[in-house]
């Protein structure tokens, strides 16, 4: 296979099969979420031949939005090609309402609430879905422009537990939308095309029609292999943050914990700001404390709260109060916190 723009070349078996050895978490029962274009048939097909190395069990999800016209002769199309490479489907019909959000976002939450079903009644132990390197520098790149810390220059993770026994596992993250297409060539494998993808109503189809051919004409023709290399260079940094700020958080906590969190100030006081901030997003984390609200304004605030300009309290987002006592800082949660 030729390499694709940018010179980053990855046979989408190898990439796959890199994955599968990196999050070996998501056992061998694999739902795999197909639209029926592009990326999600090179991942039926790419998963189908790793299953049969691995003796893994792959079923197809297909979501019917029935947002365009030609969404039923999708979901005809996904199950008769299931049914001619042999393996079991399941079609799903749901209603898109609005609830006042922006439709993209209310479909993908009726999307993967649907599968989630699937999931749990097929017994499997991953999700799979098609997300591609491209995807990710499109997500990244969305990121930037709406405002964004470290993690967002990541962009998509490629696992994400869904609870007991359940993954959301992206297999291709790797690799370019370039290499799918020239995969599928091979194959002779047909796919479906979504109109709404080149509809310029919502944003990612602007940052993917619009922004990143702009980039690659006028800055650079490499620009999605640049942001790519970001993410990977910032996927490192938070790695060793996070270690960083879990040893801080295990060496500021008081033992035995109580319903009250107590912490010892000098530590967090003495570390570097940007592992002491993340020291708070980890006790929020280890205690399920809700983090929607939660701003760079508010960690900061807490990490203040260590120092000698100490305020005798503060409330966090949530109702969680956090009290200074001499050296101590008393964080403490109401009951529905969780």
């Amino acid at each position: 296979m030729g390499a694709p723009a940018g010179g980053r070349s990855v046979s989408l078996l190898a990439a796959f099969e890199e994955s599968l050895s990196r999050h070996a978490c998501v056992g061998r029962d694999w739902l795999v979420a197909v639209s029926g274009g592009p990326d999600s048939m090179a991942l039926l097909r790419t998963a189908l031949a790793a299953a049969a190395r691995h003796g893994a069990e792959v079923t197809c999800g297909h979501i019917d939005h029935q947002l365009r016209r030609e969404s039923g002769a999708d979901a005809t199309w996904v199950a008769e090609q299931c049914a001619a490479l042999g393996i079991r489907s399941r079609i799903e019909r749901v209603t898109v309402a609005s609830d006042g959000g922006a439709i993209e976002e209310t479909a993908r939450r009726v999307r993967y609430e649907a599968l989630n079903r699937m999931a749990l009644e097929c017994r499997a132990s991953a999700i799979l879905t098609g997300h591609t390197a491209d995807d990710n520098a499109e997500t990244i790149l969305h990121h930037v422009f709406r405002g964004t810390g470290l993690r967002g220059l990541v962009g998509i993770p490629p696992l994400r537990s869904l609870g007991e026994s359940l993954w959301l596992w992206r297999p291709l993250l790797k690799v370019r939308r370039s290499e799918v297409v020239a995969e599928l060539d091979q194959l002779g494998q047909t796919y479906r095309t979504d109109s709404s993808n080149s509809s310029s109503q919502f944003t990612r189809n602007r940052v993917r029609h619009e922004l990143i051919p702009w980039l690659e004409r006028e800055l650079n023709p490499r620009a999605v292999d640049a942001v790519l290399r970001l993410s990977d260079q910032s996927e490192e940094v938070i790695d060793w943050l996070h270690a960083a700020a879990v040893e801080l958080l295990d060496r500021s906590l008081v033992q035995p914990l109580t319903p009250a969190i107590r912490l010892r100030c000098e530590p967090i006081r003495s570390a570097p700001a940007l592992v002491a901030r993340e020291c708070f997003v980890q006790l929020w984390n280890r205690q399920s404390w809700p983090r929607q609200a939660m701003t760079r304004e508010h960690w900061q605030r807490l990490v203040d709260q260590c120092g000698p300009a100490a305020a005798p309290a503060v409330q966090m987002p949530g109702g969680i109060d956090v009290r200074r006592r001499g050296d101590l800082l008393i964080v403490t949660a109401p009951e529905n916190a969780e």
